[in-house]
C-alpha cells in the first residue's frame, strides 16, 4: 500500500499545481483534495507512523508546490494573459507622447462664450472661437446661453451663465 500512498500524494501535488495554473473552476482542485485526503487516510490506517510522516511532508509539501506555481504563473501562456506586463522605460508615458499635450486653460479666465449644448452641469461651450468642454456652478444651463469662465482648475473649466 505504501507506493499507492506515494501515487496519491504525486497526483495530488501535481493537481494543486495544475489547479494554479489552468482556470478549471475548481474541478482540479476538489480532486486534488481527494487524492491527498485520500493518501492520508490510507497512510494512518497502515498504522505505525506512516500517517504522521505523510501529514508532515504535505505540511511542507503543499506550500513548496503552491509557492513554485505562483512563481511559474507569470511565464506560462494563462499567466500572461491574466498579469499585465511591466511597463518598459522604452514605452512613452502619460503626458510625455508627442500627441498629448499639457494645455493650461488659464488664458480663458474672464472670457465670454456660447454654450453649445444644455450644461447639466457640464457640456461644451464656444469660447474664443474654440469648443472647450465646461462645467456650470451648481446649475442648468441652456444651450446658446451666454456664459463666462469664472474659475480655471486644471483642464476643468467652470463656468457662469451671464445674464442678459
Amino acid at each position: 500500500m505504501v507506493p499507492f500512498v506515494i501515487v496519491l500524494i504525486a497526483i495530488g501535488l501535481f493537481l494543486v499545481f495544475l489547479e494554479i495554473m489552468l482556470p478549471s473552476g475548481g474541478i482540479l482542485g476538489l480532486l486534488a483534495t481527494s487524492a491527498i485526503i485520500s493518501a492520508l487516510v490510507i497512510a494512518f490506517k497502515e498504522g505505525g507512523n506512516g500517517g504522521y510522516m505523510v501529514f508532515l511532508f504535505l505540511i511542507f509539501a503543499l506550500p513548496a508546490v503552491i509557492g513554485i506555481s505562483f512563481k511559474w504563473l507569470p511565464k506560462s501562456p494563462f499567466g500572461k494573459l491574466l498579469i499585465l506586463d511591466t511597463p518598459k522605460a522604452s514605452d512613452t508615458q502619460l503626458g510625455m507622447s508627442d500627441n498629448i499635450t499639457a494645455e493650461t486653460y488659464d488664458h480663458l479666465l474672464g472670457e465670454t462664450g456660447t454654450a453649445q449644448t444644455n450644461l447639466r452641469p457640464s457640456g461644451f461651450a464656444l469660447i474664443a472661437n474654440r469648443r472647450y468642454t465646461v462645467t456650470s456652478r451648481c446649475q442648468l444651463i441652456d444651450s446658446d446661453s451666454m456664459l463666462k469662465v469664472v474659475v480655471v482648475e486644471g483642464n476643468n473649466i467652470i463656468v457662469e451663465q451671464i445674464n442678459t
